[in-house]
């Protein structure tokens, strides 16, 4: 989306961190493969919602222990809750309710919920240490 990517090269400079910040332009798929070989302290996945599962597989291995993986829109306005009735042709209310299900299980995160606005998921990245799971809290 030019009009998004000016606005982010615009914040950017303004922040007078245009030296520190590597943008990334592209579609998910395509710019995660360009970057097969990064690992990171902080990943923010807000992209489209029914590939949240793909975007979370590509990069949950990249994270380095002790990092987040923030993952947006987890509630869906609420549809998600259980009693809210699916829109006929709703295909992201059952993708982020699978995802939803599915990090809540995931040995590899320690999921934390941050109820901002629509709510975030906030996974800080586990590691093995002489065999034993540890958090970044060395718990």
């Amino acid at each position: 989306n030019p009009e998004r990517e000016a606005r982010c090269r615009r914040y950017v400079a303004a922040a007078k961190l245009a030296d520190q910040v590597a943008l990334h332009i592209g579609g998910a798929h395509d710019v995660l493969a360009r970057l097969a070989n990064e690992v990171w302290d902080l990943v923010f996945i807000d992209a489209d919602k029914q590939h949240n599962d793909t975007y979370f597989e590509a990069v949950v291995g990249r994270v380095r222990p002790g990092g987040l993986l923030i993952v947006d829109n987890l509630l869906w306005s609420g549809k998600v809750l259980a009693g809210h009735a699916l829109k006929p042709g709703d295909k992201d209310m059952p993708a982020i309710s699978a995802f939803d299900d599915k990090v809540a299980r995931d040995p590899r995160v320690e999921p934390v919920f941050l109820h901002l606005r629509d709510a975030a998921l906030a996974d800080a990245a586990r590691y093995r240490l002489n065999g034993n799971i540890n958090n970044f809290h060395g718990n």
